[in-house]
């Protein structure tokens, strides 16, 4: 008996994962629709979000290629370029023509860039040294290394057990250039070990 129950209730499996995914292509188209009826009357903040729970829902190269659009609108170039970028790839796997489009939008995208470069000086690079930008954790393979991002401002702060922490802000904003910030120059982290090092004395 409880064979015979298992099985029916394995049949239905199948069915329930068809039943879902067609929800979720429903629900996913209707949200595309919404978000390009609301990108072409220009309200890309309300657009964006829209574009973003249809990708979430059902990932299409459509919807991707749209989501990048409206980024770029949104003037949120750094997210547009790695979401071009995406679909390009998405596209050549599939063989979709769409791939070229992604790749002059990409193209045309990168001189307009703006970029941040987070460096720490070997002497701020300190065990347990933890570097964050706005709150997410910054890996050690990205110092020095200028990567793009959004232009607006941005907070930087750099901990070590038993330092002072160390804060600063950038506002990378012209395209084409670099900012640069230095984790716990002349502050911080260095300074706090300095006084330690004074205090035994």
């Amino acid at each position: 008996m409880v064979r015979h129950a298992l099985v029916a209730i394995l049949s239905l499996c199948p069915a329930l994962a068809a039943a879902q995914n067609a929800d979720n292509k429903a629900a996913a188209d209707a949200l595309f629709d919404e978000g390009k009826r609301l990108l072409a009357a220009g309200d890309v903040d309300h657009a964006c979000p829209k574009l973003e729970a249809s990708l979430q829902l059902l990932d299409q190269l459509g919807v991707r290629l749209n989501l990048a659009d409206c980024h770029e609108r949104q003037g949120r170039t750094a997210t547009a370029w790695a979401e071009f970028r995406a679909a390009a790839s998405q596209a050549d796997k599939r063989g979709d023509a769409r791939a070229t489009y992604a790749r002059q939008r990409t193209d045309a995208l990168a001189p307009r860039l703006v970029k941040l470069q987070i460096s720490v000086p070997a002497a701020n690079q300190l065990p347990g040294l933890t570097v964050k930008r706005d709150g997410a954790a910054v890996p050690s393979e990205a110092f020095d290394t200028p990567l793009p991002v959004n232009p607006g401002g941005y907070t930087i702060d750099a901990s070590a057990p038993g330092h002072q922490a160390w804060s600063t802000r950038a506002e990378p904003k012209k395209p084409g250039e670099v900012e640069h910030r230095t984790a716990g120059h002349d502050t911080g982290c260095r300074r706090s070990a300095q006084r330690r090092a004074a205090d035994r004395r």
